[in-house]
């Protein structure tokens, strides 16, 4: 076994020594879910405990880059919203065949809560008849969205979020951009850190988006709060046309917005929002203006919104849809 490999992962100590212990003792599940919100490092997790049973660091480098032809990575189709059970069936037919390079089989499945219910009871078969030497890893924001079955089926660990220290800490070392915002402009790098959830994934994509000059979903929401505080019709419709140009930026925002409501429900409980997608006077001001139930109302509105967008035949009247949501809920 190999625990270096382990290095790549930034603290979670308990999650690894549970899965070095586990692979020492020849005790390690044929299956995981792993939970985390976007950006926390699932992915990496994953590939991590399929490297960490190799020694051959050419196995090694394959695996953590993704290119190793006996470890696959299946996600949702670009052209489908769904993984079929077709797909599952292929890894079916495919887990049984012996491995190649290494020793083992890796199937990672990427936004598996995205599988059709079809899809998750012939992926249940598979769990129940499990070949030797081949590892399955369910990755997934949440999930309870999977089958009980399927959960009954694999452990579920889940990927720890970082406070804005912790993950301030982590990118200055290790991310030059990030160090040179420590220094040059602090409340620019504090404001990014609290848009990124407590996922350093998330944080990196924001430091990418800014040496771009893009503009991340989390600074879309500001805003689009911004217009909608100033009671302006016409930008918030303007902005909601532009971050929901199309299918997958309107799933993007809305997914911010869903997480804004989010820290909004933390803030109006009294904890600590070390975590929040916005900075806190922007939370404290929308929490002391909705209700609970105002923000619960408005949750469900726009996770039926995200629900519909695969069936929208328009995506001109998907916006419009958006934008009555919002306008009445948040204005």
């Amino acid at each position: 076994m190999n625990k270096k490999v382990f290095d790549a992962i930034y603290k979670n100590e308990t999650l690894k020594k549970t899965f070095i212990s586990d692979i020492e003792n020849n005790r390690l599940s044929h299956a995981f879910i792993i939970e985390g919100v976007e950006g926390s490092g699932k992915l990496t997790l994953a590939r991590t405990v399929l490297a960490s049973m190799q020694t051959n660091e050419v196995h090694i480098e394959q695996i953590m880059n993704g290119v190793c032809s006996d470890v696959f990575e299946i996600d949702v189709p670009d052209d489908k919203k769904r993984i079929s059970v077709d797909a599952v069936r292929l890894i079916r037919t495919s887990s049984v065949i012996k491995a190649g390079d290494l020793d083992i089989k890796g199937y990672i499945i990427k936004n598996s809560e995205l599988m059709t219910q079809q899809a998750q009871n012939a992926f249940l078969k598979i769990l129940e008849e499990p070949t030797q030497g081949v590892y399955f890893f369910l990755l997934t924001t949440n999930a309870s969205a999977l089958l009980p079955t399927v959960r009954s089926r694999a452990p579920v660990v889940r990927t720890e979020i970082f406070s804005v220290e912790d993950l301030r800490s982590y990118l200055v070392n290790k991310v030059q951009l990030a160090a040179q915002l420590s220094r040059t402009s602090p409340d620019k790098l504090d404001a990014l850190l609290h848009r990124s959830g407590g996922a350093i994934g998330t944080a990196l994509k924001e430091l990418e988006l800014l040496s771009q000059g893009g503009v991340s979903s989390q600074s879309q929401i500001f805003v689009v709060l911004e217009a909608l505080t100033q009671a302006n019709r016409f930008e918030t419709m303007s902005k909601v046309n532009d971050f929901c140009a199309n299918r997958e930026k309107a799933e993007s925002f809305l997914t911010s917005m869903r997480a804004f409501l989010r820290d909004l429900m933390i803030v109006k409980s009294g904890a600590k929002a070390d975590t929040a997608s916005l900075q806190t006077e922007v939370l404290e001001n929308y929490a002391s203006r909705l209700s609970v139930g105002r923000i619960l109302n408005l949750d469900v509105k726009i996770e039926a919104l995200l629900f519909d967008l695969e069936f929208f035949p328009n995506i001109s009247s998907f916006r419009l849809s958006v934008f009555k949501t919002l306008w009445d809920g948040l204005r």
